[in-house]
């Protein structure tokens, strides 16, 4: 049956491109997740329509049932409705219990003592943080009374029913999926794209890029991606905006994380929006921007996270354990790649 509705979908995309047009590159921008999200696809005006129509109600679910800061209006429940149960179980969406097995089944990247670099349970501390990162301008912290707390970000205390489709938090567990929510979602939509043999290029606010499409218009193909220049958040910076530009393969997502677009400043020292859940304060590292590329855009993302906060000896020799493509950028304005990359790097 699942093989019978792949063949309709793409003799259905073949008949649309016959009949209904030219096939070029049609491009929207989503705005959901704090993200301007854009999609490009390669068919023809009507059939691009259509779905844009289906992506923009797949994001709006998503927006829904994982944004911890309002409460869903409509539709199934979701984080919001979670992080305030008092440890009750809740049915929720589906997809967000997807969601979450998912994501918990990367949380074998460890630190030195057995403990998770990068959890979702992350959603007290973030409580805590959350309205010093809307306003950087306004130089201050949290009170130091509030950081010396311990706070549980345990994510064994996810209790999750799948047959009843129910969620419980335990010990006063609270959830943070702003992490992962994006490379989760380009993942779904590569799937999504495959099933309807469709060419397409995913940009999740350059945080996460991936590309079946390429560039038709540059020589080879080549999609090329500029790696940001974290001293943009530097006042009146006048250098160059971008620091570096990688040929992005095919079927490859380029996944980045860093101090430089959510932060702020307190005695002249940038706090990135990144908070370490062992320290309760955001993570003190000597990377300032770190890129990965990896073919699971989930993955990915996780990963950029997690050497980000390892710092830049452990994340470099984490990537040649792992056989991993990285490139990193050091608060001594230093740039650190592996060798896959210097082979698609260039200034």
């Amino acid at each position: 049956m699942k093989r019978i509705i792949s063949l309709f979908f793409i003799l259905f995309s073949l008949l649309l491109l016959s009949s209904c047009g030219k096939a070029k590159i049609y491009k929207r921008t989503f705005l959901y997740f704090d993200t301007e999200i854009t999609i490009s696809l390669f068919n023809t005006e009507h059939y691009s329509e259509v779905v844009f129509s289906e992506l923009d109600s797949i994001f709006s679910l998503y927006h829904s049932i994982t944004n911890r800061y309002e409460e869903e209006k409509d539709g199934p429940l979701g984080v919001y409705t979670l992080n305030h149960s008092n440890g009750e179980s809740i049915s929720v969406s589906k997809k967000l219990i997807d969601l979450l097995k998912d994501v918990l089944s990367y949380e074998y990247i460890l630190n030195d003592n057995g403990d998770p670099y990068f959890t979702i349970g992350i959603g007290q501390l973030s409580d805590i943080w959350h309205p010093y990162f809307l306003n950087e301008e306004t130089f201050s912290l949290p009170d130091s009374s509030l950081l010396s707390q311990t706070y549980n970000t345990d994510t064994s205390n996810i209790i999750i029913d799948k047959t009843n489709n129910t969620v419980c938090l335990k010990e006063g567990l609270k959830l943070d999926l702003g992490g992962v929510v994006k490379g989760y979602l380009s993942k779904l939509l590569i799937d999504y794209f495959s099933e309807r043999n469709v060419k397409y290029v995913i940009n999740m606010g350059s945080s996460s890029i991936i590309t079946n499409l390429g560039n038709p218009k540059r020589k080879n193909n080549e999609y090329i991606v500029g790696l940001t220049n974290p001293n943009i958040t530097k006042d009146n910076y006048k250098g160059n905006v971008i620091y570096g530009k990688i040929a992005l393969p095919l079927n490859t997502a380029i996944s980045t994380s860093g101090d430089y677009q959510k932060y702020l400043i307190h005695n002249n020292q940038l706090y990135s929006s990144i908070i370490d859940p062992y320290t309760n304060y955001p993570v003190n590292t000597d990377i300032r921007s770190i890129s990965v590329l990896y073919n699971d855009p989930l993955y990915g993302d996780i990963l950029s996270t997690t050497l980000f906060m390892m710092g830049k000896e452990k994340a470099l020799e984490y990537a040649k354990a792992h056989n991993l493509e990285i490139i990193l950028y050091t608060n001594r304005d230093e740039v650190f790649m592996t060798g896959g990359i210097k082979e698609i790097y260039s200034h």
